[in-house]
């Protein structure tokens, strides 16, 4: 390939890595053959029940009503083969017009595999909702869908969802984990994501002190994600599984230096969450703090006379010769507090300035 000495502001860092895709594409999942639908249907409906009993009774034991779960948290795993979930099915909210009034019937909290590679789905469902879970069991073995060109006699109801359906029992902490690997058995720091925000993590603290947990003062929230620290025994999260927090997710905690630390989507995230809280200054206003980019060469005049004289503006030396006699990968932007009207008169419609 000829080289292109106009892209020398471009720098590899790394190489790419392969990762094994663990859904199929091209549309909606294929729906899993099945010869016996009664005998599936009625198979999935008893353990449902043995599931919800199970949880209930385990939650039972906390013996403090206002720590206990408001619903009940089953796994639901696939079949060993190329048949995922229809994980869209397993999040279902009431109706109501004005969303403030929506309550969830019941939600899906986290999606790993097992040692055969087959889906794993923990599901949440509110008390008072079983009855209508049990439902899309009875239509499946009773009732089927309009008939159709492909299917004169009809499919039977919810056939998509039931049929790659393998088994459901009672979730358990492990179910939650995300992370590679098993979770650690000795005292120590997890990552723990909750649903909701500040009452969820108020929660947590009320429940920290009776499960003997250590929560860090710090969180970070994405949307209705939160993601709170908290030292603790495994045997202390799976109490924690069975209390009102709003447990989606556990993994251990990620340690990263800077932003580009993480992978792409992660980084899209942090950069959508801060945009989000992002105030732009009003118009009368001339003093604003704002970021100036100085690009990789520093070749914009007007953030250059911001630097110190004799120190390099970059992160670390590697790149540019043409600097400070090293090389650099990269910039480092510049935070300025002051009037815009100075950097504006010389020209810094070149370079981009970030609120």
């Amino acid at each position: 390939m000829a080289s292109r000495s106009n892209l020398d502001h471009l720098f590899i860092a790394s190489v790419t890595e392969g990762l094994p895709s663990t859904r199929t594409g091209g549309g909606d999942p294929k729906t899993r053959p099945i010869e016996d639908r009664i005998g599936h249907g009625q198979g999935l409906k008893a353990e449902f029940e043995t599931a919800t009993e199970a949880f209930r009774d385990a939650r039972a034991m906390l013996a403090n009503e206002e720590l206990m779960a408001v619903g009940v948290v089953i796994t639901i795993e696939a079949a060993p083969s190329d048949h995922p979930l229809r994980l869209d099915s397993l999040e279902q909210w009431s109706c109501h017009r004005r969303p403030a009034n929506r309550r969830p019937w019941w939600m899906l909290l986290a999606v790993t595999t097992n040692e055969q590679q087959a889906e794993r789905a923990a599901v949440w469902i509110a008390d008072g909702q079983f009855d209508r879970f049990l439902k899309l069991f009875d239509e499946y073995v009773a009732e089927n869908s309009r008939p159709s060109k492909k299917h004169p006699e009809g499919r039977p109801k919810h056939e998509a969802l039931i049929a790659n359906m393998a088994a459901i029992r009672r979730s358990v902490a492990r179910d939650l984990w995300t992370s590679p690997g098993d979770p650690p058995s000795a005292v120590t720091w997890l990552e723990l994501v909750l649903r909701g925000g500040n009452d969820s993590v108020a929660f947590l603290r009320r429940v920290a002190g009776v499960l003997d947990l250590q929560i860090a003062a710090e969180t970070l929230e994405f949307g209705d994600r939160t993601i709170v620290w908290c030292r603790a025994s495994w045997s202390s999260i799976e109490r924690l599984v069975l209390t009102r927090v709003d447990l989606t997710e556990i993994r251990r905690p990620s340690r990263v230096d800077s932003v580009l630390d993480l992978d792409t989507g992660e980084q899209d995230d942090y950069v959508a969450e801060l945009r989000s809280r992002l105030v732009t200054p009003s118009a009368d206003s001339s003093v604003a703090v704002c970021i100036l980019d100085t690009g990789i060469l520093s070749a914009h005049q007007p953030p250059r006379a911001v630097h110190r004289p004799g120190r390099c503006p970059h992160r670390r030396c590697g790149w540019n010769r043409g600097c400070c006699g090293a090389r650099h990968p990269r910039g480092r932007p510049r935070g300025l507090w002051g009037s815009t009207e100075p950097v504006r008169r010389g020209g810094a419609r070149r370079d981009r300035a970030l609120p």
